[in-house]
């Protein structure tokens, strides 16, 4: 509709090489009125790959990781990328995080459930992008983010002992002992 090649169409698109400003116009004009939605499945097929990016968490419920996941979108975004969003709350983390290799994400952002779980033997090459966020696990296998809970939770302790009080409890989410950051601050609050 534009009278130009497909090269140049897609040069438009995907912005891979310098298209006149009056081409430009015209192959954009030819999208808005055709509705045009690039297939990003036949993308990833011919490139071996997607600008995805899957973000796994338990649950989305939390105030936490909704507000982690927008900070999250916001830079990929920015940045040219795709999101996913997945939750494994009714689900196997591990399967979901098999779908996401097979659906060719370019990386994953995962708080993991499990702290002796290998991550890595999921993925489909040694350099594939893995973070870690908010828990870790015991095998070093990725970069992560996270915060200190252990010395947050003693800090939190002395303070409160330092106002007075004497008979402190700890209160600990139904995953209790089996993930990171609760292991951490129970074990601040003991020590």
């Amino acid at each position: 509709d534009a009278g130009v090649s497909t090269t140049t169409v897609s040069h438009v698109v995907n912005k891979t090489r310098y298209v006149s400003p009056e081409l430009t116009q015209r192959v954009n004009e030819s999208i808005k009125k055709l509705n045009y939605i690039p297939n990003m499945v036949a993308r990833n097929f011919r490139t071996s790959g997607s600008n995805t990016v899957a973000v796994i968490v338990q649950q989305t419920s939390s105030l936490f990781f909704s507000k982690v996941f927008d900070e999250i979108a916001d830079v990929l975004y920015s940045n040219g990328y795709s999101v996913f969003l997945c939750t494994t709350k009714s689900t196997d983390e591990l399967e979901v995080f098999k779908s996401m290799v097979q659906q060719q994400v370019c990386g994953i952002i995962l708080s993991p459930q499990r702290r002796d779980f290998n991550y890595r033997t999921l993925c489909p090459q040694d350099k594939f992008p893995l973070v870690f966020i908010d828990r870790k696990t015991r095998l070093i296998q990725s970069d992560m983010i996270t915060c200190d809970n252990y010395n947050i939770s003693i800090e939190a302790i002395k303070l409160l002992i330092s106002k007075g009080h004497k008979s402190i409890g700890y209160i600990s989410s139904v995953w209790g002992t089996s993930v990171s950051t609760n292991i951490d601050r129970i074990q601040g609050y003991k020590d």
